[in-house]
């Protein structure tokens, strides 16, 4: 998913209050607005002013948020790798760290971004029905690029349970040195932490899915203690050949227990969900602000 270009925005600010921000008016059209929040939860602009700003909606999906920018928060350091670990601002899967691979490298984030991703979404007996959340292992370099992802999705299955889905993807360069296990467990602590507070129903298992011939996406997931599930596999026809999805399911309570031991080990300053809680507490809600408004 590409960023999108700066936007700009027109508000008035109350003397009284130097973050309350009203938007009046943006350079694009509203609707594009809405959009752009509806699919990105947050969307960062500038004012009039200069003021770098974010917008997202409130609770209800429709009153507008708008707040100043913080900057994110210093990573957290796993002890194994020096790498940074922090949640994204934005959870999309624009992959940076696969935009210069190529050949057999370039086809392991196939699950995530492949050609024939929307055949796969179309049989994995589930659908996205919340947040998503997007963890980030930052090179141990004096400029920090994004080497590995982990997300995790609130989904709703066809007999109306609620899970999380977990994705993982790990630059060629950093691979074999368990980033996507441990992003995983930190994903799926924040993605619960994040419905929590939200008020909204607990997920209560965990999902992963993955082709056969994936070997290295086999290998997380096995690494990550979730047994196989024959009701979460599926097949793919794919350029005249079927295409064998394997599933892991379990309960999330399970997964979380088992696996906080292991991220507290690599990351002794985590605080599980508190990413998620400061990120939500980032974003002051002013009463009144609304693309489709309430006064």
């Amino acid at each position: 998913m590409a960023a999108h270009t700066q936007i700009e925005v027109r508000t008035a600010c109350d003397p009284t209050d130097p973050n309350g921000f009203e938007v009046l008016g943006a350079s694009i059209p509203e609707a594009r607005l809405a959009a752009l929040i509806a699919r990105d939860r947050f969307v960062d602009v500038v004012n009039q002013d200069g003021v770098r700003l974010q917008l997202s909606f409130d609770m209800d999906r429709a009153t507008l948020v708008c707040g100043r920018s913080e900057p994110d928060a210093a990573p957290l350091v796993d002890r194994m790798t020096g790498a940074g670990i922090t949640l994204a601002r934005h959870p999309t899967f624009d992959i940076t760290f696969a935009q210069q691979e190529s050949g057999a490298s370039r086809v392991a984030y196939d699950d995530l971004i492949g050609p024939n991703i929307a055949a796969v979404m179309a049989r994995v007996g589930w659908r996205y029905d919340g947040s998503m959340l997007r963890m980030n292992a930052l090179s141990a370099t004096a400029a920090r690029r994004v080497v590995a992802s982990g997300w995790a999705g609130t989904i709703k299955s066809r007999d109306g349970a609620r899970g999380i889905n977990v994705s993982y993807g790990v630059a060629a360069s950093h691979r074999g040195a368990g980033l996507s296990r441990l992003l995983a467990y930190c994903a799926v602590a924040e993605c619960m932490d994040h419905q929590v507070l939200e008020g909204a129903p607990l997920p209560t298992f965990v999902n992963i899915q993955a082709r056969t011939t994936n070997a290295a996406s086999l290998a997380v997931a096995r690494s990550l203690g979730i047994p196989a599930c024959p009701e979460a596999s599926f097949i793919v026809p794919e350029d005249g050949r079927r295409v064998a999805y394997v599933g892991f399911r379990e309960p999330v309570e399970h997964f979380l227990a088992r696996g906080l031991e292991h991220t507290r080990d690599r990351l002794p300053e985590y605080d599980p969900g508190s990413m998620a809680a400061a990120r939500i507490g980032n974003i002051a809600t002013l009463p009144g602000l609304a693309l489709h408004s309430r006064r």
